[in-house]
């Protein structure tokens, strides 16, 4: 199975990363993502109205727990990473 780039829009600041990254291990981000779900921007990206700072470290510490099956997600103790259920990754 071929993995595919996506494109997305979180307060008009736009993130590229693998669909396997954000859909992979369920939770509300997969959710919010899914087709059914989501809301799209201008360009049929999908949009998220979220900080896209905070967008930006949770996509990294996603990326980390990949790489790294060392307990990740007890170190970082960010809230938005505990909400939108990204501990599933362990």
């Amino acid at each position: 199975m071929t993995d595919i780039a996506i494109d997305i829009n979180v307060r008009g600041r736009i993130f590229t990363t693998l669909r396997s990254t954000v859909e992979s291990h369920g939770g509300m981000l997969a959710s919010m993502l899914s087709e059914s779900w989501a809301q799209s921007d201008s360009s049929g990206r999908p949009f998220l109205n979220l900080n896209p700072n905070h967008f930006s470290s949770m996509l990294d510490d996603i990326l980390l727990a990949q790489q790294s099956p060392i307990d990740h997600w007890g170190a970082c103790g960010d809230q938005s990473v505990a909400y939108f259920a990204f501990l599933d990754f362990l």
